[in-house]
């Protein structure tokens, strides 16, 4: 935190003496100061960072099979992406980078996040440069020091919200994507590289989180509307989605093949998201993704995207106008008409959104007006940038006091040291984590006698994480040891 406050103060003072690389160096300093102390939590978040993290770690030993639990005791489901073995609920790319980055710098919290912390800081040097490509050093700076501080991005590459590292690298690739069709209207408009390069990306993204990549095609469509005739921008668009599908075709049909229930089901799934609810917790009102803005963004975020309305389309033919537009609006009416609402879901957005608060704020203080009204406006812009800041620093909440290194990630790292003999781990709410401290399967509930009766005749012995009292007649049992957290 005081590295961050540190380094936001010495972006402004370069900013008022013009220095604006260092300035930006700076703003990233800043956003990735924030992102490595949320990063340091010494335990894994509930649920989806969780089993993330586990299915990265069976990946390093077998990168093309995804796995949750390699071995099962108990009989499953394979519908039920908590429970069961072959792991396709989330596209591969997001594991195989944690994968990656495990065997760099071992099996541990760190390692886990520590992509997440690079893409997450890297997204606001791309909302600075798309800014400043299609408006101005002004906004894009503006749009930066907006970025590096979002509360709801910092927690996503902490794990501590749904979707976690998934959607952090699928907001970067997104903005990637679109930062390459910017640089292709800025640079090379009628050439291929940026256009090759956007469609590249675009199939990682869809590895990353499937079809919602396509919002880099749509967003291309947006900038080059108008700009090229329609079949030179049918053509584009169709090659755009030829490279995507290059990308990340071979991994679907490769897992239609090798594991066909598995992703008939999952294809199901995905679908569902749109038509009716998969899961319980998902159900929220049709405006859930409207009102979740002054929580994403700022209390007073409806002021610039009111204004923005009417700013825009009387200008959407101007340079990139209609691009931001379709970039903003596009996955705010998917996400809010489908069935199944997460509150990460449309943040693809966000660095839209960024740009669009800038862009209010410099023709604030711009407006072509007597000195009297120029101050008043100055001093909006003021409000509405200390605002921002405190909204989002109230909702890191980083100076409340909290065990980053609880007793029950110790109690699991214990079992480690319990001889090499098979074990089966359970602990109510967490015992899945054991998956990923141990080598040893987990579960979250306390066995009954029937349970315990099945795991010891498969050659098993259990181990009991006692977050809360047991049964009396569990720790009587032959083969079964009890821990009890701190004690």
């Amino acid at each position: 935190m005081i590295a961050g406050m540190f380094f936001s103060t010495l972006a402004w003072v370069c900013w008022r003496k013009k220095h604006y690389n260092l300035c930006l160096l700076f703003i990233v300093a800043t956003g990735l100061s924030l992102r490595i102390f949320a990063c340091s939590d010494q335990f894994l978040n509930m649920w989806d960072e969780t089993f993330h993290a586990i299915v990265a770690k069976n990946m390093l030993h077998s990168p093309l099979r995804p796995v949750l639990y390699p071995d099962q005791v108990f009989a499953y489901d394979f519908r039920d992406w908590q429970r069961n073995s072959v792991w396709l609920h989330k596209p591969p790319l997001t594991l195989w980078v944690i994968a990656a980055s495990y065997f760099m710098f071992g099996v541990n919290e760190i390692a886990l996040r520590l992509p997440s912390m690079v893409f997450s800081a890297a997204g606001i040097f791309l909302t600075y440069l798309i800014g400043k490509y299609l408006f101005s050093r002004f906004v894009g700076m503006l749009a930066a020091w907006f970025h590096c501080f979002n509360s709801f991005l910092i927690l996503l590459a902490a794990g501590r919200e749904p979707t976690d590292h998934v959607d952090t690298l699928f907001i970067f690739l997104i903005e990637l994507g679109i930062f390459f069709c910017v640089k292709q209207i800025k640079d090379d408009e009628r050439g291929w590289r940026w256009l090759i390069a956007a469609g590249l990306v675009t199939g990682l993204a869809m590895l990353t989180k499937w079809a919602a990549a396509l919002l880099i095609v749509a967003v291309f469509a947006g900038l080059f509307a108008g700009r090229l005739s329609w079949k030179q921008l049918a053509v584009r668009l169709c090659l755009l989605v030829v490279l995507a599908l290059g990308v990340s075709a071979p991994w679907n049909i490769y897992i239609n093949i090798v594991f066909p229930k598995e992703a008939a089901f999952e294809n199901y799934y995905n679908l569902l998201h749109f038509i009716q609810l998969p899961e319980k917790g998902h159900a929220h009102g049709l405006f859930f993704h409207l009102d979740r803005l002054r929580d994403h963004f700022s209390s007073l975020i409806y002021i610039p995207l009111l204004w923005f309305t009417w700013y825009a389309f009387p200008r959407r033919a101007e340079l990139g106008m209609w691009g931001l537009i379709v970039w903003v609006l596009l996955p705010y009416t998917i996400f809010t008409v489908a069935a199944a609402k997460m509150p990460a879901y449309p943040m693809i957005a966000a660095p839209g959104i960024f740009i669009i608060m800038a862009l209010f704020c410099q023709q604030c203080l711009t407006v072509r007006a007597g000195r009297g009204m120029k101050t008043v406006m100055a001093g909006m812009v003021a409000i509405f940038v200390m605002v921002t800041a405190v909204d989002n620093a109230q909702k890191l909440d980083f100076w409340k006091d909290y065990d980053r290194s609880p007793a029950w990630v110790a109690a699991l790292k214990k079992v480690n040291s319990l001889g090499p003999s098979p074990k089966v781990v359970f602990m109510k709410g967490k015992g899945v984590q054991s998956l990923f401290y141990t080598p040893y399967q987990g579960y979250r509930f306390i066995p009954n006698r029937k349970q315990v009766e099945l795991v010891k005749k498969k050659g098993y012995a259990l181990v009991v994480i006692a977050t809360e009292p047991v049964p009396e007649w569990l720790g009587k049992e032959p083969d079964v040891t009890v821990i009890r957290p701190g004690g």
